[in-house]
């Protein structure tokens, strides 16, 4: 009876809310450094150390004009045609003019701009 519950709980047990949720690593509070394509960022994220490490590697791409990387979820620009790498960001330093919005970065892919179940 003792090797069931030593099972049950190492197998069917919830993590825990400091956990991971993806590996069940504990996280660290606050933020922390991660290295993303070689550079070192202080990101505050919901997962851990790794995984939000593996995610941001997998997934980011390369601005064409300040080379640091664009995340997951950030506003992108369409890059001038020659330019290294095919967005920007979607800022001032990047593209002052406002360029031409394209949507925001997926999980690797460009995600269109989507408003109330309608592409716009």
């Amino acid at each position: 009876m003792k090797i069931w519950y030593k099972i049950k709980e190492k197998f069917f047990s919830h993590p825990k809310i400091d956990d991971c949720p993806l590996c069940y690593h504990p996280k660290r509070p606050g933020s922390f450094k991660v290295m993303v394509f070689g550079r070192e960022y202080d990101l505050f994220s919901s997962y851990c150390l790794e995984c939000t490490e593996k995610f941001l590697n997998k997934y980011s791409t390369v601005c064409a004009v300040c080379g640091e990387p664009i995340f997951p979820g950030e506003s992108v620009a369409r890059a001038a045609v020659g330019a290294p790498y095919p967005f920007t960001h979607l800022s001032e330093k990047c593209c002052p003019s406002g360029g031409l919005y394209c949507g925001h970065w997926g999980k690797g892919k460009l995600e269109e701009f989507v408003l109330e179940g309608k592409i716009g």
